[in-house]
């Protein structure tokens, strides 16, 4: 268990906290919530009536600023059943928006703090970061913190907290508990321009041309995020999945980009995408990722890539 008060939170105790109870064990990990609004929840939480009263342990602004309510040993009232497993961490802004990079950063600072389990929770009892929507009518029927469960962007952005805590800390591994082989996630570092293709301004996201992460025969399921600065406000990028075949010596010979598509929309900050795909790789094929660009050439701010196999 860590310290009660997280060093780099601004501590603003809730006065009834303490009706919650402790905690019996270690929490398993933490769940990630959405307020739905902007602006700190603390107002609404101090002043709620019983038996209207609730809480979450932790609140992160979109800036990146870290408000916590109740000492890390005591239980918040947040979701249902489940509070007496995990710590809550809600978020600002909207079930339909991403989260902003300084979040990620946030969340995952406070992911290694608490010395959560590098794992993504998809069912109750699970280690980890899970989801409000994962508990259920027990945690109270939400679909938070997506506008329907499973649907991102925000529980799909686990993958990006898990692999910028994993960088934070200098390590190299994702542990997802089961018996699929997760590889260290590749962060890129430094900018790079899209180039110009024709109408769109491509690239394969490294500077051998592509991302290409596997080769057949293997079942593979991969998750792509993307980072990006410089795309104008309200103009669209891709990030694509592909399958390359090839013949006996290599050489290309067709390219299917039916794979996953994620549009990612321009905003003022950075624009966040990712995309998942599982595909029977033949022992011809390769996975490739590649983003597109509709209007300027933009910068690929950071990329992570989770990735589980199976032969």
């Amino acid at each position: 268990m860590p310290a009660a008060v997280c060093p780099f939170a601004t501590f603003r105790p809730i006065s009834y906290r303490a009706e919650a109870g402790a905690f019996t064990g270690t929490p398993r990990g933490w769940i990630l919530h959405v307020v739905v609004g902007n602006g700190s929840p603390y107002g609404t939480f101090a002043t709620a009536k019983s038996p209207d009263r609730r809480f979450s342990t932790f609140w992160v602004a979109k800036s990146g600023g870290i408000e916590q309510y109740t000492e890390t040993g005591m239980k918040s009232w947040a979701q249902g059943t489940g509070n007496g497993m995990y710590w809550s961490i809600e978020t600002e802004g909207y079930p339909s928006e991403a989260l902003t990079d300084a979040q990620i950063t946030s969340l995952a600072r406070l992911h290694d703090w608490l010395g959560a389990p590098d794992r993504i929770a998809t069912t109750v009892g699970d280690s980890g970061i899970g989801v409000h929507y994962m508990g259920g009518q027990a945690w109270g029927g939400h679909t938070c913190p997506d506008p329907s469960p499973g649907a991102g962007p925000r529980s799909k952005q686990r993958a990006v907290i898990l692999a910028r805590a994993v960088a934070l800390r200098g390590g190299s591994t994702i542990d997802t508990g089961d018996d699929m082989t997760v590889n260290a996630p590749i962060r890129y570092h430094g900018a790079q321009d899209i180039p110009q293709d024709g109408r769109f301004h491509y690239l394969h996201i490294n500077d051998a041309g592509h991302i290409s992460t596997h080769g057949g025969p293997l079942q593979v399921a991969e998750t792509c995020s993307v980072s990006l600065a410089g795309l104008p406000v309200g103009s669209v990028a891709q990030l694509r999945a592909y399958v390359v075949t090839t013949d006996a010596s290599g050489a290309e010979q067709s390219v299917d980009y039916s794979g996953a598509i994620t549009e990612i929309v321009g905003t003022a900050a950075n624009s966040f995408g990712s995309a998942s795909i599982r595909y029977p790789l033949k022992a011809s094929q390769r996975l490739r990722w590649g983003l597109f660009a509709q209007d300027a050439p933009v910068t690929v701010a950071y990329v992570t890539i989770e990735s589980e196999t199976r032969s």
